[in-house]
């Protein structure tokens, strides 16, 4: 492989593969409707601005790192992403060329470089590579139901995104995006061993070209395996860390709203270490591989099998029980705390019963809610500490230091910060508006459930899009009539932006609602038991005033206080 050469050169009469180490496709495409640039729309708009130039100096594709194994067969150390990008621009490329006409024979000559036959000139990370083909170059399929993981989902969307802005161009400009892709300029550098292939990718990516810090972790886990074991040995235990990742990886994809790869390698790692505390993922990983060679070896079979489990925990919890199980279903709608997720995970670890399981989300769920409203500085997982490392499935010692931290005497400094004096002073005051959702949802369950036996609990998500109504609007109408009090200093201060004054609407409900009169909006007031509870409050008073609002915040919090 020459140092200095074309994309077409670089590419032509090999084999190129990305390696078990590295991380898989992560470029973005832009969401519709969003003005946020992604590395796939810079790629895009980098070969437009060149095009349409008037310069004659090729354009450049930058630097590519490559590991050498026979004289046709390289792996990518760096620069796999620009190079999957590539592969995948010049498939959407060939595909639109081939809808409109025959392909010339240079065209059919440079097309090799994709696809000669039955061999494939790129090849990306296992778990991806039949999708990509599949998808992109053999366009085989081009529907799909579900996709396993996000860096499919991504190969999938930037093929889509070049397939669309190809189809808009003319045929000359097609012409002249091949030949600028073709002919851009880059430049190569080949190592000929896999250990100091990997150790180059750790210090290329340690320099600036950071990868998350998963990705560089698993690189030096297979590093170290490498370094110490025979090639047989190193091989299988790499085949192994490379399918445990895959499945990894896919659970990552289920739970991108909910945890990314950082969080992940944290919880395993305090996990392993049996602590709440921060873990400084380094300086572990250091001690651990400097133990002798089967313990060190030891540790990287059980620290990647443990986040294998961790994925595969999370996605139980976050997809599964939370759709089947109400109390797990509140807690993720309120946004569990990070630094308690490991109880969740160790509850799994220790196999308890679902009703285990929702006892430990209801304390986690009142303690967070504390934490979240009343918001002092105080470190609530060092309170926690002694009870997680001791915990052993048994939820009763939880509840006890729980029911501790929310009663415990204001004398008692360490332990009051989120006691009921403090609980009901942070509700009484001004509450974050996504905090006031939640609250308002937890509270219509609860009008739900007076008097009905057997109920359902509803979901959030039930209600569509949901938003904080003003009942007193923000903006007074002008109307004498409008069934508002007057707006005095006391009202702005105190009434308007409070509990008693919030109700839950849905997006669309909200927005017809908006700054109208009273008596308009409670006609609307027909979905909710909060709603007709404020239709009821009012009842022939036609008013809306200071006395009903404190009432209904009363009611709000002597509700919150009996629940949490």
């Amino acid at each position: 492989m020459k140092e200095k050469s074309t994309i077409r050169e670089m590419l032509q009469n090999k084999e190129i593969f990305v390696p078990a180490y590295q991380r898989a496709y992560s470029w973005d495409t832009p969401q519709k409707g969003s003005d946020k640039r992604t590395q796939v729309d810079v790629f895009i708009k980098d070969i437009e601005a060149y095009i349409t130039s008037e310069t004659s100096i090729p354009y450049y594709f930058g630097h590519f790192l490559f590991e050498k194994l026979d004289d046709e067969k390289f792996g990518v150390v760096d620069g796999q992403q620009r190079l999957t990008t590539i592969v995948l621009f010049l498939s959407a490329l060939y595909h639109e060329l081939r809808n409109r006409r025959e392909l010339t024979e240079v065209e059919l000559r440079n097309y090799r470089i994709i696809k000669d036959g039955t061999r494939y000139g790129f090849s990306t990370v296992a778990d991806d590579n039949c999708l990509m083909r599949d998808y992109a170059i053999n366009r085989n399929i081009t529907h799909l139901a579900e996709l396993e993981t996000l860096s499919q989902k991504r190969i999938v969307c930037a093929f889509d995104y070049f397939a669309n802005y190809l189809a808009a161009c003319d045929e000359p400009k097609l012409t002249r995006l091949l030949d600028t892709v073709l002919k851009s300029a880059c430049t190569t550098h080949v190592v000929h061993d896999e250990a100091e292939a990997v150790q180059m990718f750790i210090f290329q990516n340690d320099r600036g070209k950071r990868p998350s810090r998963l990705e560089v972790v698993k690189a030096h886990l297979m590093y170290h395996i490498l370094l110490n074991n025979t090639p047989d040995d190193a091989r299988s235990m790499l085949d192994d860390i490379q399918q445990r990742f895959g499945k990894i990886y896919a659970c990552l994809s289920r739970l991108e709203p909910y945890v990314d790869e950082n969080n992940l390698l944290q919880y395993a790692f305090r996990l392993h270490r049996n602590t709440l505390e921060w873990v400084d993922v380094d300086v572990v990983m250091a001690k651990e591989l400097s133990q002798g060679k089967q313990e060190s070896n030891d540790f990287v079979k059980h620290f990647v099998l443990l986040l294998q489990e961790c994925a595969q925990s999370l996605v139980v919890f976050f997809v599964n029980d939370q759709r089947e199980l109400p109390d797990v279903h509140s807690l993720v709608v309120l946004g569990a705390k990070s630094d308690l997720l490991p109880f969740i995970l160790k509850s799994y670890k220790c196999n308890v019963s679902k009703d285990s399981l929702c006892r430990l989300c209801r304390m986690l769920e009142r303690i967070t809610l504390r934490d979240k409203l009343i918001g002092k500085r105080a470190v609530l997982a060092s309170r926690l500490a002694d009870v997680y490392r001791d915990f052993d499935g048994n939820i009763a010692p939880f509840e006890q230091r729980i029911e501790k931290l929310c009663t415990a005497d204001s004398a008692g400094w360490w332990w009051a910060y989120w006691n009921d004096n403090e609980f009901k002073s942070a509700i009484m005051g001004g509450i974050d508006r996504t905090i006031a959702k939640f609250i308002l949802w937890k509270y219509e369950i609860h009008l739900m459930k007076q008097g009905s036996a057997g109920y359902q609990p509803m979901r959030y998500s039930d209600i569509v899009n949901p938003e904080l109504e003003h009942i007193a609007p923000q903006t007074r109408p002008d109307s004498p009539d409008c069934g508002y009090c007057e707006y005095d200093d006391e009202f702005c201060r105190e009434y308007l932006d409070c509990l008693g004054n919030y109700l839950l609407l849905s997006k669309s409900h909200n927005c017809s609602a908006s700054n109208n009169s009273l008596s308009y909006k409670l006609k609307g007031y027909t979905q909710l038991k909060q709603q007709l509870e404020v239709v009821e409050m009012v009842g022939n008073s036609n008013m809306w005033d200071k006395e009903k609002i404190l009432k209904r915040k009363h009611k709000i919090i002597d509700f919150m206080m009996g629940e949490f």
